[in-house]
């Protein structure tokens, strides 16, 4: 696999192209990677709500039906019940 990289000044945003001989498990598991990037739950902690990054997560629990988001250095609490996180999570790779 090769990877290239230009900076682009007139760019608004960034861009990802993904050029295949054929479309096959790596270049899924790639962009389902690429997708999870900025993909986030809503989350509280310390009485306000904030967006978490999935690639932050360390691990999801529930205690006395509350669901509890683990990060490195922090813990908030989400609304999410843990079925519907597993269900949300699923196409990137989280168990």
């Amino acid at each position: 696999m090769k990877i290239k990289t230009e900076q682009d000044l007139s760019c608004n945003e960034i861009e990802v192209i993904i050029k295949y001989p054929q479309k096959d498990k790596q270049v899924n598991r790639i962009i389902d990677f690429l997708q999870s990037f900025d993909m986030q739950i809503k989350c509280a902690g310390d009485n306000v709500e904030q967006m978490i990054n999935i690639l932050d997560i360390y691990y999801i629990e529930n205690v006395d039906k509350k669901t509890f988001v683990y990060l490195e250095n922090a813990v908030y609490r989400t609304d999410f019940r843990l079925y519907q996180l597993k269900d949300k999570l699923r196409a990137y790779d989280f168990v």
